[in-house]
């Protein structure tokens, strides 16, 4: 037996597909947000790297041009390092 809840939930599906004007199908498709998800967690961990490198090769490039102070450079590698950690920290969850 279906409480009240059950039927109202039933019910609006066909109206919020109509609302985004997509099959009943494709509102129930769960994978493909999931599937989004990964690709977007994996742009993020490139982009990451790619910060965490170009601030080592900035602070060596700038160092042996003799155009950084000490503390800039720390700086710059901290937030590389701290870029780094986020990377494996995320894959540590999945």
């Amino acid at each position: 037996m279906q409480t009240s809840n059950q039927r109202r939930a039933e019910s609006s599906f066909p109206r919020l597909a109509e609302i985004f004007d997509v099959s009943v199908d494709e509102l129930m498709q769960v994978k493909t947000v999931a599937k989004e998800n990964e690709e977007h967690a994996g742009i993020v961990q490139t982009a990451l790297k790619g910060l965490a490198l170009a601030m080592g090769v900035a602070v060596v490039v700038l160092s042996i041009m003799e155009q950084i102070e000490t503390k800039a450079a720390i700086g710059m590698l901290g937030m590389g390092l701290a870029c780094l950690a986020v990377t494996q920290l995320s894959k540590k969850e999945n």
